[in-house]
C-alpha cells in the first residue's frame, strides 16, 4: 500500500482509495479509545481496520488477470485453430472415400468440441474464482456490520428518558453517561459507514453482477442499521442533552455542536 497523502484523499475523486479508508478507521479507533476507553467497540474498530488492510490487498489481486489460467485458455484456442487448419489442409476429397472423410471429420469435430468446452471452462473459471474470493470477503463485512449492530442494540436512550433501566441491561450500559452514549452510538454509525466503504472497493473495478449485488446489499444493510442508530441519537439529543429543543414555546434553541456527534 502506498503512503497516505491526506490531501489527495479529499481531492482524488476518481476512485475509492483503500489507504484513505484505513486512515479514517484508524482515526475513528483513536477517538473511541480516547472517549470510551476499555470498550469492546475499540476492538471492533481495530478489527475493521485490519479487514480494510486485507481488503486493499485482495481487491487489487482480484482485479489483476490470472496469467496461468489465461495462458491455458490461449493454448486451448490455438489448439482448436490448429486442428481446424490441419483438417482443411490435409483432407483431400478426391483421394479419400466418403467413409474416410466422415471418420476424419467426426474425429476433428469431436476434438474441437471437447477443446471448446475446456476453453469455456477455463474462461469462466477465472471469473468464478475471483467472485468466490470477493463474496467470502463481503460475507465477513456483512457479519461485522451485524456485530456492530449488536453492540448498540442494548444502548437505549429511552432509559434515560424514563430515568430507569430495564432488567436485562448490563453494567456496561450503566457506566455510560448520556453524552458518552451519544458518542458510542455515533461511533457505531461511523463504523457501519466505513464497512460499506470497504465493500465498495470490490465494486469499483468489476462488472460482475453478483459481486455488485452483494456490495449493494451490504450498503443497504449498513444504511438501515445506521438509520436506527440515528433515531436513538435524535431521541437522546432532544430529551436528554438538549431537552428545551423539544419545547416549541422555548425560543432559545441550542444547536448540536460538531464536537458532540462528529
Amino acid at each position: 500500500m502506498t503512503k497516505l497523502d491526506p490531501t489527495n484523499c479529499h481531492t482524488d475523486l476518481s476512485q475509492i482509495r483503500p489507504d484513505c479508508i484505513v486512515s479514517t478507521i484508524e482515526k475513528i479507533e483513536a477517538r473511541i479509545a480516547s472517549t470510551l476507553p476499555n470498550r469492546n467497540l475499540s476492538h471492533i474498530a481495530s478489527q475493521l481496520q485490519l479487514i480494510a488492510i486485507n481488503t486493499a490487498k485482495s481487491a487489487s489481486t482480484i482485479n489483476k488477470p490470472n496469467i496461468p489460467l489465461r495462458a491455458i485458455t490461449v493454448s486451448l484456442i490455438l489448439a482448436m485453430i490448429s486442428i481446424i487448419t490441419y483438417l482443411v489442409a490435409h483432407l483431400h476429397f478426391t483421394d479419400a472415400s466418403a467413409w474416410e472423410i466422415l471418420e476424419g471429420a467426426d474425429a476433428a469435430i469431436s476434438s474441437v468440441i471437447y477443446i471448446g468446452i475446456a476453453t469455456i471452462f477455463f474462461i469462466t473459471l477465472e471469473a468464478r474464482l475471483k467472485r468466490r474470493k470477493a463474496l467470502k470477503a463481503l460475507h465477513q463485512l456483512r457479519v461485522i456490520a451485524h456485530i456492530i449492530d449488536m453492540h448498540q442494540l442494548t444502548k437505549d436512550p429511552e432509559h434515560f428518558v424514563h430515568n430507569q433501566l430495564q432488567n436485562n441491561d448490563t453494567t456496561d450500559f450503566n457506566n455510560l453517561t448520556p453524552y458518552k452514549l451519544g458518542r458510542y452510538l455515533d461511533y457505531c454509525s461511523e463504523l457501519l459507514s466505513m464497512t460499506s466503504k470497504i465493500a465498495a472497493l470490490y465494486a469499483q473495478n468489476t462488472q460482475d453482477s453478483i459481486i455488485l449485488a452483494s456490495v449493494n446489499e451490504i450498503e443497504h444493510l449498513s444504511t438501515g442499521l445506521s438509520r436506527k442508530i440515528w433515531q436513538k441519537i435524535m431521541i437522546l439529543d432532544q430529551h436528554i442533552l438538549h431537552p428545551h429543543q423539544a419545547d416549541p414555546n422555548n425560543k432559545k434553541v441550542d444547536q448540536l455542536s460538531s464536537a458532540d456527534f462528529h
